[in-house]
């Protein structure tokens, strides 16, 4: 088990849906078909902005 430490806020699933723009159940669809990354810790799921959002956004901005 890695032991790196977490320097960087982590969002809750509301409120990476609100940075993001889209509902908690639009985060939860791409969550599970692998379009967006995330931390699980015990039950929580979290993400990071640079880690996570910000490269999702990317991904969504060459598609167009």
């Amino acid at each position: 088990i890695p032991t790196t430490s977490i320097s960087y806020p982590l969002l809750s699933e509301k409120e990476a849906a609100e940075f993001l723009g889209i509902s908690k159940m639009t985060l939860f669809r791409k969550r599970k078909t692998g379009n967006i990354g995330f931390f699980r810790v015990g039950f929580r799921v979290l993400y990071s902005k640079e880690k996570h959002l910000i490269p999702y956004l990317g991904q969504c901005e060459q598609r167009q």
